[in-house]
């Protein structure tokens, strides 16, 4: 295979680059090189074989692929271009400098379909804005908005100054072609502020908002109104992710974010909503905005997640308003030993209180998943026993056989168990035996028509 000559001065300036700085990812410069392969064994092989061989190589081997020949220059730089991830200062400034000299990598920008635009260099609030942090998520819209013009997919992270924020909205409006939005900046001085944000994007389907972008808002009246500052705007979201991490949220906060939701009529296409959260104060009002949320998407959603493995709370969402429902996932809870029944009481409680409300005729796939923590060295296996026999597993199994249920193909029950303790008198294996026999007469009608797996596997 030939060498390719490297005669391209903004390849060698990446190359530079690269080599001082290992972790940034490298930019490609604006020719591809003038050679090509030889007419040896290559000649004979599809250029798909080698189309293909590119897609599946590290991100960092694009650009010497870029370099071998004409051949594997436009599959290499497609590769390199359909995602660009601008993290520092100095990938910022290489990159608009070289698009700013060469009008191919401005071509090759407007390939680009998914961008990550990330300044992890957070605030502290406490002592508030640090200006020597030197964001720089406020400029790449600037810059590359009108550049990158088939933009589909945005991930925005870190810091934005609350004064560049409504020039911050008005540049992502550049991004026209957006489909999806991962969202978690830490600095909105108002719920406002993240409307206007979400509203840049007409074409919007997808959104994942993480409460980050929450948290570092003021407790203040005047920030959780919205009044005539409440932007207006035909977004039909397809898919809702919404995330918390445990993190401590203002109630009106979200609720005015969700009462935005909820009359904008963006969740009325709704067609998949997931939600994480784990044990807060927040949970209860968590709950209570996607019930709303759930309320508004009504019939048109077919997927609703939960992801809350490690909750020991009993509240879950209310599902008795999607009628076409296809796929539920949701957490059951923790157990830290297998002999008090009546935190198993508890949980056959939590079941039942999640499939009472299912109200679809339609549900194909229930997954769900349950973490097993063993912490007591005097753990027997006939703890098991005791406990099912104590159990009333009438009124949850009298639920499964509604009809809701008729059309159900697989139900998934992932079981993560863990002990900190070393065990003295069972086990680990008996162990795991047991809780499958236990969650096989939980799950008995449903076994009885062969469609419970149950996958069991190690947390610590």
């Amino acid at each position: 295979m030939a060498t390719a000559v490297s005669n391209v001065p903004s390849l060698e300036l990446e190359k530079v680059a690269y080599t001082q700085d290992q972790d940034q990812e490298p930019v490609p410069g604006d020719a591809p090189p003038q050679t090509s392969l030889q007419p040896t064994v290559f000649a004979r092989i599809p250029q798909e074989i080698f189309d293909e061989t590119i897609d599946w190589m590290a991100r960092p081997t694009f650009l010497g692929a870029a370099l071998v020949c004409t051949a594997w220059y436009p599959r290499a730089m497609h590769n390199l271009y359909f995602t660009v991830r601008i993290s520092t200062h100095a990938r910022f400034v290489l990159l608009a400098k070289l698009a700013h000299a060469y009008p191919r990598v401005r071509s090759w920008l407007a390939t680009t379909r998914t961008l990550f635009m990330a300044d992890m260099k957070f605030p502290d609030y406490k002592m508030g804005w640090r200006p020597n942090t030197g964001p720089i998520l406020h400029a790449v819209p600037l810059v590359f908005g009108r550049m990158m013009s088939g933009l589909q997919s945005l991930d925005i992270e870190g810091a934005v100054h609350p004064h560049m924020l409504p020039k911050f909205a008005l540049a992502l409006s550049q991004f026209k072609t957006v489909k999806s939005l991962r969202l978690r900046v830490t600095t909105p001085n108002t719920v406002s502020q993240i409307l206007w944000i979400i509203s840049s994007f007409p074409q919007l389907t997808d959104l994942d908002l993480h409460s980050d972008t929450f948290v570092a808002i003021p407790e203040s009246s005047g920030n959780t109104r919205l009044s005539h500052f409440e932007p207006r705007c035909d977004i039909r979201l397809r898919r809702l992710r919404i995330q918390t991490d445990g993190f401590e949220v203002q109630p009106s906060l979200t609720g005015a974010f969700v009462g935005w939701l909820v009359r904008s009529d963006i969740c009325t296409s709704l067609d998949d909503l997931t939600v994480c959260w784990e044990n807060s104060t927040s949970l209860p009002m968590m709950v209570g905005c996607t019930n709303r949320i759930l309320r508004a998407a009504g019939p048109s959603l077919t997927r609703y997640l939960e992801e809350a493995v490690d909750t020991d709370s009993e509240q879950h969402a209310n599902l008795v308003h999607n009628t076409s429902l296809r796929s539920i996932g949701f957490g059951l809870g923790l157990i830290e030993d297998a002999k008090p029944t009546h935190r198993w009481s508890r949980l056959v409680d939590n079941l039942t209180s999640i499939l009472s409300t299912v109200r679809s005729c339609q549900l194909e796939h229930i997954s769900m998943a349950f973490l097993f923590k063993i912490t007591d060295d005097g753990l027997r296996v006939d703890g098991f026993r005791k406990v099912l026999e104590n159990l009333n597993l009438m009124g949850v199994h009298d639920i499964m056989r509604r009809s809701y249920f008729e059309r159900l193909k697989d139900v998934e029950m992932t079981i993560m168990t863990g002990h900190r303790s070393r065990l003295h008198y069972v086990s680990e294996a008996d162990v795991r035996q047991e809780l499958l026999a236990t969650f096989r007469a939980l799950l008995k009608p449903w076994c009885d028509r062969n469609i419970v797996r149950i996958d069991l596997s190690r947390r610590w």
